[in-house]
């Protein structure tokens, strides 16, 4: 989440009740946090350096205001070219694509999400193995039943995968083209 806010930070300074709302409106399809974790990250982006808070009056009111540091850009940018989190790989995936277009270049931009094309192959991958080696296994008769749906779960990362490897080649197959 630190670095989704520097991200959402990068377009101008803003409140705690400002980025949840930001969170609200585009970022909750895959990731939606509470305002409590919210400002424990702000908390601990601040004690980074990466954000600092000033306080304004507005409308008879105190109102504490978010901004990006230089060294909170730097870490923003260098979490984009970072591999994405094996655990966690849609949320990471997304995160970045949500910011793509802060990054400039095309170029850079085609190269990233090579790079990330190249980090869903690799899972991807990893779960074809995994099922292959469970393809190999005598399950006992008592758990069947218990072994079809958890072969299930790993079925739709699968398939998940596999349609987020087609969705990212067609994603830069547009970008080459604009």
């Amino acid at each position: 989440m630190d670095y989704i806010i520097l991200g959402l930070l990068l377009f101008g300074p803003n409140t705690i009740y400002g980025l949840r709302k930001s969170f609200e409106q585009g970022i909750s399809m895959f990731y939606s946090p509470s305002l409590g974790s919210l400002q424990s990250a702000s908390k601990k982006l601040k004690s980074k350096k990466w954000i600092v808070e000033n306080q304004i009056m507005e409308h008879g009111r105190v109102k504490n205001i978010l901004t990006i540091t230089d060294t909170g850009i730097n870490a923003f940018f260098e979490w984009m070219w970072e591999p994405l989190d094996e655990n966690n790989l849609e949320v990471t995936l997304l995160s970045r694509l949500f910011f793509m277009g802060l990054i400039k270049e095309k170029s850079e931009k085609l190269k990233l999400l090579n790079q990330l094309l190249e980090n869903v192959n690799a899972s991807y991958s990893k779960l074809k193995s995994v099922n292959h080696e469970l393809e190999a296994i005598k399950v006992p008769e008592d758990f069947e039943d218990i072994f079809f749906y958890q072969k299930k779960v790993l079925q739709y990362g699968i398939d998940t995968h596999s349609f987020g490897l087609t969705w990212l080649k067609n994603l830069i197959v547009e970008i080459e083209h604009r």
